[in-house]
């Protein structure tokens, strides 16, 4: 009698159903294709935020991760995600040469299975990685560049001077003359208003110097 209520419970819905004997399943399986691979910018320098735009086409159940490999000691940031199909990774060139790097996606199957008494439900299945193949990409040195040449007209003009102490000040962001920034540290110091005033009065070279 208690066989026959859970049979009937199960046929119902009412309780999960358990792989028992007679139970056939087979896993619905996954397509992933790599479409190449977008750099921005194209040729990056050493210092640059680079974008890598991966193109992928996929019918799965899921997608656990993604990942780059390859990456190091080139670039840095994060070369993890979760859950994305079109992944774009912001990472920053660390280190000029030639990076060979393929992308990693995991990604999650369903079973279809058939119980003993014909009915067709489904279970999550087991997970499987593939990889792209490698892609050449070609990091530069950073080219030098003239302290506080906000345009970079190869001159360092008043104006820019002027932005310079608002930005060493906290009135600008750094993003409206990068150039001023020579150790990349993120703010702008006494050392490098110094050499964009010598370039100013003189010229680029003698901001070069500071260069790294």
């Amino acid at each position: 009698m208690i066989v026959r209520l859970l049979i009937l419970l199960a046929l119902a819905g009412a309780v999960p159903r358990l792989a028992v004997a007679g139970t056939t399943c087979h896993e619905i399986a996954g397509q992933v294709s790599f479409n190449g691979l977008h750099v921005v910018p194209e040729s990056p320098a050493v210092g640059d935020n680079v974008e890598l735009q991966f193109d992928v086409s996929a019918a799965v159940y899921s997608v656990t991760a993604v990942s780059v490999d390859g990456a190091s000691p080139f670039f840095e940031g994060e070369t993890v995600l979760h859950g994305s199909v079109q992944p774009t990774f912001h990472l920053v060139a660390a280190q000029a040469g030639t990076a060979m790097v393929q992308l990693l996606l995991t990604y999650g199957t369903e079973d279809a299975c058939t119980d003993y008494y014909g009915h067709t439900y489904y279970r999550e299945g087991a997970s499987h990685t593939v990889t792209s193949e490698q892609y050449t990409i070609e990091i530069t040195e950073q080219a030098a560049s003239c302290a506080g040449d906000c345009d970079g007209d190869d001159r360092v003009s008043i104006d820019e001077l002027v932005r310079g102490v608002s930005i060493a000040l906290g009135g600008e962001s750094l993003d409206q003359c990068a150039e001023l920034d020579r150790n990349h540290d993120a703010t702008v110091e006494i050392d490098e208003l110094i050499s964009a005033v010598s370039a100013a009065l003189s010229s680029c070279e003698a901001a070069t110097a500071f260069a790294p």
